[in-house]
Parts: structure tokens; sequence; C-alpha cells
């Protein structure tokens, strides 16, 4: 399966982390943020074991996606951090690295 197109063109725009001047709004960060986590539905009765079997290459663009992000709403309190560690937890555990 592919990703959708959509967030393929998005993550080409994004702003890369290694750039000394990024120019992309905080706020404007956050909303991204909480939605694309949203729409992956990690709350805390979310099947990790069948939640990223149905599009890996969604999941990679997501990740994709959030490591654009993550470097300028680094600053901002949030419950999006809970979700960005859930995130990361659940692919570690697909991927095997989670013990």
């Amino acid at each position: 399966m592919t990703a959708p197109p959509k967030l393929v063109l998005l993550n080409s725009l994004m702003p890369k982390s290694k750039d000394e001047d990024i120019n992309f709004p905080t706020q404007r960060a956050m909303f991204l943020l909480r939605n694309t986590l949203t729409l992956l539905d990690l709350g805390e009765d979310a099947d990790t074991n069948n939640i990223f079997a149905v599009n890996e290459a969604l999941v990679s663009e997501t990740a994709k996606l959030l490591i654009s992000l993550v470097p300028i709403v680094k600053d901002v309190y949030g419950s999006h951090w809970r979700y960005l560690c859930r995130f990361v937890l659940i692919g570690w555990k697909v991927t095997d690295f989670y013990p």
C-alpha cells in the first residue's frame, strides 16, 4: 500500500530539522501535530497490536511529518507529548524493538 499523496506532498514541503532558520508558526505546527495524532487514534484504549498493521506507508509518512514538527513545538507543554510518546512506543512494538 502507498501513503496518501497529500501526506507525501506535505512532508516534502515541511521544513527539515537541520535547517537553521525554520519559518513555520508554532501555533500552526501544534494544530497539525494534534490533528495528525488524533487521526491515528492513539488513545489509552487503542489496540496496540493492530493499530499499524493497516498501512505501514501511512505510519512511515506520519513519522516523517512528526520528525519535522517536533523541533518546532519542542518548548510547548501539552497533552500532545503523551500521544507522541505513545506513537513511538507503538512503533517500537510493531518493529520488535520494544522489549
